[in-house]
This record gives C-alpha cells, sequence and structure tokens, in this order.
C-alpha cells in the first residue's frame, strides 16, 4: 500500500516517528510530508529514516508535487492533525504543505484518516467543532480520535493507529448511511451488593467489529458490557452490566433508530441468579445459589423487530464439527439469522481475553468459511466483508 503520511506542529508529532516506521517496516511506500512547525519538534533527516526515503516534503514547491502523491498513493494520513491544520482543511485554505496535500487528495475520493491532537479548550471550542463536523461529513474522510486524559485531547497511540491503518482496505467501504447495532463485552449476574459471576470475555471482538465498520463509514453504536475494552472515541457507546439491561438497551435503541444490522457479539450470561441478596452475604457460611435462564437476546430481537438482520456470536466446546455445523445451520434457519460465528471454546483462554481467535461462519446452507487462529482484527474483517455480501452491498 502506497500511504501519503503528513506530520504537522504538535508536540505529538514525535509519536509520529514511530508510526511512520512501523508503517514502512510493514512493507508500505510511505511518502512523508511535513509543515514547518511540525519541524520544530521532529528533523526532516529523522522523518527521512522513518519513512527509508530520500524526499521529505516541507516546502511549497512548483513542481505540483501535491497533484502527483494523490494521485500516487492509495490512502492518507495526517497524524497528528493540529486545530490549525484542521480548521484550514475544512475551508479549504492551501497555504502550507499539509493542507495543500490534504485538499488535493480529499478530491480525489480516496480514503483520508486524521488523528487530531490539540488542548482540550480548542477541541471543545465552537469554531473548531464546526470545521470538524465539516470533515466528518465528507464520506471518504474519517476522523480518528482524540482520546481525552488529563484535559488534553491526545492522538490516538501508534500502536493503535497503526492496527487500524494497516487493517483499511481504501477499496472497501459501507455504503452511506448504514447503521449497525454491535454488543460487545461480558454481563454480570450479582448474588448480592456487590458479589457478581461473570466469565473472561474483554469485549475485544465485539468493539474490532465496530471499529472496522466505522472505518469503512458505517454509522456504529456499540452497547458494551462494563469491564470491556473501549471503542475508538468516536465511536457512541452505551455501558451495561446485566444480561437484562443488555436486552433492554438493545430493544431500546432498535424502537429509537432504523438499524440495517444487529451484530451480537457480547458474551451475556446465560443465567441470573433467582434471589439476589439485598445486603452483603456474611462469609462464614454456606450458600446454595439458583440460577434461572436469562432471556435471549437474538430471540427478543427476531420475535419484536422482524426485518432487522441479525448475526449471532456462539461459544460452545465444539467435539464432533460436523454435528455442530448442522446444528448451526438449523438454529439460523429456525431464527432467521444471517449467520452465526462460532468459537470454538475447548481452550477458553485462546478465546476469551485474547487477541487471536478461530472462528466458522455458517448461515442457512451450512459453513461458509473457516479461520485458524488469527487477530481478532482480520476475523472483525472477515465477518464484516460477509454481512456487507449478503447484505447486498
Amino acid at each position: 500500500m502506497k500511504i501519503l503520511f503528513a506530520v504537522t506542529g504538535s508536540v505529538a508529532a514525535f509519536e509520529a516517528i514511530r508510526l511512520i516506521r512501523d508503517l514502512s517496516k510493514a512493507e508500505n511506500e510511505v511518502y512523508v510530508v511535513a509543515s514547518r512547525q511540525a519541524l520544530k519538534y521532529v528533523t526532516a533527516e529523522i522523518l527521512r529514516w522513518a519513512s527509508g526515503r530520500n524526499k521529505i516534503y516541507t516546502e511549497l514547491e512548483e513542481n505540483a508535487f501535491h497533484v502527483t502523491l494523490s494521485n500516487m498513493c492509495d490512502i492518507m494520513v495526517i497524524y497528528p492533525a493540529t486545530a490549525n491544520t484542521i480548521s484550514k482543511i475544512a475551508n479549504g485554505i492551501a497555504d502550507t504543505p499539509v493542507t495543500l496535500t490534504a485538499i488535493s487528495f480529499a478530491s480525489t475520493g480516496k480514503p483520508l484518516i486524521i488523528f487530531p491532537a490539540m488542548c482540550l479548550k480548542l477541541y471543545e471550542s465552537p469554531f473548531f467543532r464546526r470545521n470538524l463536523e465539516k470533515l466528518k461529513s465528507m464520506e471518504n474522510i474519517r476522523i480518528v480520535g482524540p482520546v481525552i486524559e488529563d484535559n488534553i485531547a491526545k492522538v490516538v497511540k501508534p500502536a493503535k493507529a497503526l492496527k487500524l491503518i494497516l487493517g483499511f482496505s481504501p477499496l472497501k467501504r459501507a455504503p452511506k448511511g448504514l447503521k449497525v447495532l454491535v454488543t460487545a463485552g461480558p454481563t454480570r449476574t450479582y448474588i448480592d451488593k456487590i458479589r457478581y459471576l461473570t466469565n473472561p470475555s474483554s469485549g475485544r471482538m465485539g468493539v474490532y467489529i465496530a471499529e472496522e465498520l466505522y472505518m469503512r463509514g458505517a454509522d456504529v453504536k456499540l452497547v458494551l458490557g462494563k469491564g470491556s475494552v473501549k471503542p475508538l472515541p468516536d465511536i457512541p457507546f452505551i455501558e451495561v452490566e446485566t444480561t437484562g439491561e443488555m436486552l433492554e438497551k438493545v430493544l431500546e435503541e432498535l424502537r429509537k433508530e432504523p438499524y440495517h444490522l444487529v451484530i451480537l457479539a457480547a458474551a451475556p450470561m446465560d443465567f441470573s441468579v433467582a434471589t439476589v441478596s439485598h445486603s452483603k452475604l456474611k462469609s462464614d457460611r454456606s450458600y446454595e445459589l439458583r440460577l434461572q435462564p436469562c432471556p435471549k437476546i437474538y430471540s427478543a430481537i427476531v420475535k419484536n423487530f422482524p426485518g432487522v438482520n441479525v448475526i449471532c456470536f456462539k461459544a460452545d466446546i465444539i467435539k464432533d464439527k460436523f454435528s455442530f455445523i448442522g446444528k448451526m445451520t438449523d438454529f439460523v434457519k429456525r431464527n432467521k439469522l444471517l449467520f452465526v460465528v462460532a468459537n470454538d471454546i475447548s481452550i477458553p483462554e485462546k478465546v476469551f481475553g485474547s487477541e487471536s481467535s478461530k472462528v466458522m461462519i455458517i448461515d442457512e446452507n451450512g459453513l461458509v468459511t473457516e479461520t485458524g487462529y488469527i487477530p481478532k482484527r482480520q476475523i472483525a474483517e472477515v465477518v464484516v466483508d460477509i454481512a456487507l455480501k449478503k447484505l447486498g452491498f
């Protein structure tokens, strides 16, 4: 992939060095444009070293380099992007190498990913917010971050940015206006006021699916179990604790919004404690717990919203692969699902809380595809690819 990488004048510019270097190591061709302000924080020499290229574009030149680079590159990244740079691009002001190149590149329709970084007051300014919304409204521009910490709007960390950029395909776009609701993470079953049963789900799979959809341009929202990893800052999420709360919020969202697709990637508890103690249980005696089944979220969606497409994740110990595929095929048909993503939890630590997994995707006709143990971000890409294809996009 040919990447056009722009650096602007923020103290976060030093983070760009590592990101450029890692993108280059991943066998991408990285072409760097830097503003004069950026060179107050990082030198042209170190940018040349990071990118492995002799030429760094730091001045407005007469040879129309912005046109050449815009036509040649597959994707453009601005990391970090200051409030000044973002506002100039939004208003068509092309007075630095970065803004000139970004305006030129945006007109090609190819993806432009912007990673903002600035002080919180600037980020919250109504003038800046208007400019940011202008860019967000453009179909080929994605805004990633910032992360709000210590009253600073910080740039997304290089490691996270790297995964997003490498996992992003310029050719894969969600249709305009596609609305998707995703569930992720564990839920809790309370025993008393403070103790609860849960499972080791991290929420990564559902969050990565939401991020994949967001990067493709879909309008996505998460219903997230408490304790899950957090999504990109621009992805809205509702945090819940119990399976009942997750069900309630999913149905509430479907009543409010016309979602095209619901992806149930969470690991909600299947049981709740029949009688929850209203005080803290004493630790000097034994107790017996009676568990009762929780309502199934997919069943409630199919019953109340029969026109919504639903993808369901299933975790099971798979002893007989062919028998399991048959069972899941019947499950998809019976519940009128788009497909099922099945995890084999024979070795739980390889699935829950890990960065990798192994899945089978099964629809009404049987096995669609099967992966080996691959990163969950890759699985997210596969799931989204198949979902969009089945929806006719």
